[in-house]
């Protein structure tokens, strides 16, 4: 079963009024940061943090294929699917063609799709969803027409996180603008956590 039929009930769904979109979140407290409270695995990821069947509270990024929550760096490379917002279990990046596990039938309609090669804003639906085409073709994209045809406009490099993180937790995509980035290059802490770093453990004596 590919990703559209575990996302069937995505249209309409987002909950939100026309063209309302969220601020762009503070950044999260250095403490934060520095001391999780959550173990740290070899490959940099957290478990989920709960209560339930919630993998995260937004700060991170759940990965389906990986089983922990990641920062948006673990997904650029050797991943293509979607990263979207589910209200009851965070952020979550699903594979493009997974065959199973949980559907996310409340997900915003927001997402990012990740091609391989780029970080894509989408629009989730039937049969997998459409590109966001409305900031138009021009050559500084980096690609092709035919691959923007197929995957629409890509997310600026150097906002990644910001935009990225924007973009999925707006209740609309329809009028998100990808090109102010005055205060994702003045603030790149905005978006999604960094990496945490492992605590030192000292021992007792």
């Amino acid at each position: 079963m590919a990703l559209c039929a575990a996302l069937s009930s995505l249209v309409g769904c987002g909950g939100g009024s026309a063209g309302s979109e969220a601020a762009p979140r503070a950044p999260a407290s250095a403490a934060a940061e520095v001391s999780p409270g959550y173990p740290i695995s070899t490959q940099g990821g957290t478990p989920a943090t709960g209560p339930g069947e919630r993998y995260n509270h937004c700060e991170r990024i759940w990965c389906l294929e990986h089983g922990e929550n990641f920062f948006i760096d673990h997904f650029l490379v050797a991943h293509i699917g979607y990263v979207f917002h589910d209200p009851g279990r965070g952020d979550v990046y699903a594979p493009r063609f997974r065959s199973g596990g949980p559907a996310f039938p409340k997900a915003r309609q927001a997402a990012l799709f990740l091609c391989g090669s780029h970080v894509h804003p989408w629009v989730l639906g039937r049969s997998g969803g459409t590109p966001v085409r409305h900031t138009g073709y021009n050559r500084t994209l980096g690609y092709g027409r035919d691959h923007f045809h197929a995957y629409g406009t890509r997310l600026d490099p150097c906002c990644i996180n910001g935009l990225g993180s924007g973009y999925v937790h707006t209740q609309t995509g329809k009028t998100f603008h990808f090109q102010d980035l005055a205060e994702f290059r003045a603030h790149p802490e905005i978006g999604w956590q960094k990496p945490f770093a492992a605590r030192a453990h000292v021992e007792q004596k």
